[in-house]
């Protein structure tokens, strides 16, 4: 209904201030008051990689990857024990994500299911999410899983699947912004937000907090590098990760983690001071 470019881009600011506030509710659910949580959100919206894929002309990824703070989200919220909206369910946010794009989808699970393991979630509730999702993306689904016998992606070999892997020198990139560079090895989240990462990394009672951030951060550092890590080769063998190419995408992990920690150690900072020198 709008002249392009116009359209693509207000569709594209729409997901990323959708993104924001996703990652400032899951936060602020996760305990973190609300100018913490607000940090989180804002850095995560203005991650350098959805701008540098916004640039590449990756428009489903940048239409995929901000439901993933809601997917969290929702999860966060369905072991509260109160009553909420059908529409807060975990499963709806994942159907979305596939059906936005089916890439960024198995990554989204994953960090899903460590999400909710992490919240102890009963495997009932895994598999009530698991078929309410599937049930859901089932349009979109069904002849994929059809068509995927008869593409070249079921024949890719493990050279295939890593392509686009981090190079392991690719990791200065998280010191150095790489302006003008390839959009698959961005991995900048801004100085301020990881020095703040850092102090959530040094301080005892922050790292046990964000435990899970850093966790997360670490293992899609090691799951963008691909061959690099002999662990993460295995997974070319996997189904579902047997048909995806570019391991550098869980980066887009790296940044939601990098903008959680951010917001900890914001979090922490603050309440350290007397609650009168807030402000």
């Amino acid at each position: 209904m709008l002249p392009l470019p116009l359209g693509f881009n207000l569709l594209v600011l729409v997901h990323l201030l959708l993104g924001g506030l996703g990652a400032y509710c899951l936060l602020h659910e996760e305990g973190l008051i609300q100018e913490s949580a607000i940090l989180g959100g804002l850095a995560f919206a203005a991650l350098p990689k959805l701008f540098a894929h916004y640039g590449a002309g990756h428009l489903t990824l940048l239409y995929a990857v901000p439901w993933t703070p809601w997917l969290l989200w929702a999860e966060a919220r369905s072991g509260m024990g109160k009553t909420r909206p059908r529409w807060t369910q975990p499963g709806l946010f994942l159907a979305i994500i596939f059906l936005a794009d089916v890439r960024w989808s198995l990554l989204a699970g994953l960090l899903w299911l460590a999400f909710a393991i992490r919240k102890r979630a009963s495997w009932i509730h895994l598999v009530r999410q698991g078929a309410l999702a599937g049930l859901l993306s089932a349009p979109l689904a069904l002849p994929l899983l059809e068509f995927t016998r008869l593409a070249t992606r079921s024949s890719m070999s493990s050279g295939d699947v890593f392509t686009f892997s981090l190079p392991p020198e690719r990791l200065l990139g998280l010191f150095i912004p790489d302006f003008g560079g390839f959009q698959e090895y961005t991995l900048y989240t801004g100085e301020f937000i990881l020095a703040l990462a850092l102090v959530a990394l040094v301080s005892k009672s922050l790292r046990l907090r964000a435990r899970f951030w850093w966790i997360i951060a670490g293992l899609s550092i090691l799951l963008a590098l691909g061959p690099g890590t002999p662990l993460f080769a295995a997974l070319a063998w996997l189904p579902g990760f047997n048909l995806l190419r570019v391991p550098s995408r869980a980066l887009f992990l790296c940044g939601l983690s990098f903008a959680a920690l951010a917001a900890y150690a914001l979090d922490g900072i603050i309440k350290a001071f007397p609650a009168a020198a807030r402000r």
